[in-house]
């Protein structure tokens, strides 16, 4: 710093100080993954999951199979919502979702993922009523609700997606395709 100045690397001049005490910090663009709930990384329980099931597939297998014997499948193509029926997307609308240049994680893909995971079909259905170009939405690794479903057992999911066109011969980026994740 000079001596008797105000000039020192890392400081504002006296005249700014006022100003700064009354400034508010905003949230940085880092901080786009914070979840409302404090958590650090959104994508951590998936992450977690997936690598447990990646180093026991047996396990996975298990449980996959567990909670499909809980949960049959049904058909949720036309219930609820006011018997809103779900819309399938046309050919070219399926394309454009399925290149992998759309493919990436943001809060879409983490809203559909936590809603597969953990079963919750009635809010997966009113956001596929909301945005039917959700049930062909790939996450960075290529993978997407239908890849999701199979691997924590969701049937009536799988049954669901299936209706509305997912194709079930897809890969993501390991060439892996939905069915093998229940495998």
């Amino acid at each position: 710093c000079d001596d008797g100045g105000w000039f020192c690397p890392g400081q504002y001049p006296p005249a700014l100080q006022k100003i700064l005490k009354e400034k508010k910090d905003f949230a940085q663009l880092e901080d786009f993954n914070r979840r409302r709930d404090g958590k650090e990384n959104a994508d951590a329980e998936y992450t977690q999951q997936y690598l447990e099931n990646l180093n026991n597939p047996e396990k996975a297998r298990r449980a996959a199979a567990a909670n499909a014997e809980k949960n049959p499948p049904r058909d949720l193509s036309n219930t609820n919502n006011n018997n809103k029926k779900l819309r399938k997307l046309t050919p070219d609308e399926m394309a454009i979702m399925n290149n992998p240049e759309a493919w990436g994680n943001n809060g879409a893909t983490t809203a559909v993922w936590e809603a597969v995971h953990k079963g919750d079909r009635r809010a997966f259905r009113d956001m596929l009523l909301e945005h039917p170009e959700l049930a062909h939405l790939r996450s960075e690794d290529g993978r997407g609700p239908l890849w999701w479903a199979y691997e924590y057992g969701q049937t009536e999911l799988v049954t669901l997606l299936t209706r509305l066109g997912v194709k079930t011969d897809l890969t993501d980026a390991q060439g892996l395709k939905p069915s093998d994740m229940m495998k």
